[in-house]
């Protein structure tokens, strides 16, 4: 179908600018540049510096909280502790027993994460170990978390413990393997 051609109203002005996104004489739309607010021009740049900043810090471990200002366990906390993660690994360290009986031993021990992580463990697979030697205790993050190492025969085997508040219980997050870091190491 063919169109008309548009005859110009005598009353428009045909040869004026079109106005910011108004149609050109010929119908289509006239481009109008973008300008950026002024604070927007400035905000970009100090938020990517943050951004910067911040990705460093976590890359690095520089943080406010240093292992130095931050509230460490007590005395009590850590005999707590230290009893607990040894009933771990002993409970852990049985592959004398059928997984049933492990099971039942080892489960009421770890968190509900740890739980799902050793359900189908094989207690036939892990090592007989005995502990050799004093615990050594590695301070987490907070005061709900600790590490506790003990020496075996087989080399140094530690508990990652954890517990949701300070009359919590202690429960196994980890058994961390000789040369494996915690999961509380910063």
């Amino acid at each position: 179908m063919i169109e008309p051609e548009r005859v110009p109203d005598e009353k428009s002005n045909s040869d004026a600018a079109p106005v910011n996104g108004a149609a050109s004489p010929a119908g289509e739309p006239e481009a109008v540049p973008w300008r950026a607010p002024r604070w927007l021009l400035l905000a970009v740049p100090v938020v990517l510096v943050l951004v910067l900043l911040g990705i460093r810090a976590l890359l690095t471990g520089d943080s406010d909280m240093n292992a130095e200002e931050r509230d460490l366990p007590t005395a009590e906390q850590v005999e707590s502790a230290e009893q607990s993660a040894e009933e771990v690994l002993t409970t852990w360290a049985r592959p004398d027993l059928d997984y049933d009986a492990w099971w039942q031993a080892l489960e009421p021990l770890l968190t509900p994460r740890a739980r799902e992580g050793y359900a189908f463990t094989d207690p036939r697979r892990i090592p007989d170990l005995e502990v050799d030697g004093d615990p050594q205790v590695t301070a987490g993050p907070t005061t709900d978390t600790v590490t506790i190492g003990f020496p075996t025969g087989q080399g140094t085997f530690a508990v990652a413990l954890y517990r949701s508040g300070e009359d919590a219980p202690w429960r196994a997050s980890q058994i961390v393997f000789p040369g494996q870091k915690s999961p509380f190491d910063e």
